[in-house]
């Protein structure tokens, strides 16, 4: 049996000396807590990624398989606030992809209104599998979509578009015009640059 080794009177301090810190979600996500952080200073937990479930988010069960990444910002007093670095998709998309589909992977980068540049992956899978003329017309629709969509919108709202499904599923509507989609998600999102 291991022995086990106790701390010394400095390493006891240090332990003291640090606070835990309440960590909110963006105002997106209406400032929800998502972690508590042992930190030694505000300083030190700054810049620290914290990992949560949209379960975790908003209680809903159905969105257990969405991943969110906040990165923290900026402290004030023991309230630790975030901001959005990226999302994926949990679920294994490789089992959805069966013969006589057509799997297509798209990425499309846009800049917000608000000067954020971000970056979303698409998968689309088909009904059937389909010409190569069409998978190109889906690409260049999926890309032209999420431009025009994206530059009117601001961080927020894109969140928000995002954790309710409204921007796949508009995506969707727009590409089963080509060929008919056995489905479409927007899988991750990450933002590449911020404002100044």
């Amino acid at each position: 049996m291991a022995e086990r080794r106790s701390m010394s009177k400095k390493e006891r301090e240090k332990w003291r000396a640090k606070e835990w810190y309440t960590v909110l979600a963006p105002q997106a996500f209406n400032n929800v807590k998502i972690a508590e952080i042992l930190g030694a200073s505000p300083e030190s937990i700054v810049g620290r990624n914290v990992e949560v479930t949209m379960q975790e988010l908003t209680g809903t069960f159905s969105k257990q398989s969405l991943k969110f990444i906040f990165k923290i910002s900026d402290t004030q007093g023991l309230q630790a606030n975030t901001r959005f670095l990226k999302h994926t998709m949990a679920e294994n998309t490789t089992k959805l992809a069966r013969k006589r589909h057509t799997k297509i992977d798209q990425i499309a980068d846009a800049d917000t209104l608000d000067g954020y540049k971000i970056r979303l992956k698409v998968l689309a899978i088909t009904e059937r599998k389909i010409h190569n003329s069409q998978e190109s017309e889906i690409r260049q629709r999926i890309v032209s979509f999420l431009n025009e969509k994206i530059q009117k919108a601001t961080m927020e709202e894109l969140l928000k578009a995002l954790v309710d499904e409204k921007l796949s599923s508009e995506l969707y509507k727009e590409c089963r015009i080509i060929s008919p989609l056995r489905r479409l998600d927007i899988r991750a999102s990450e933002v590449l640059s911020s404002p100044k």
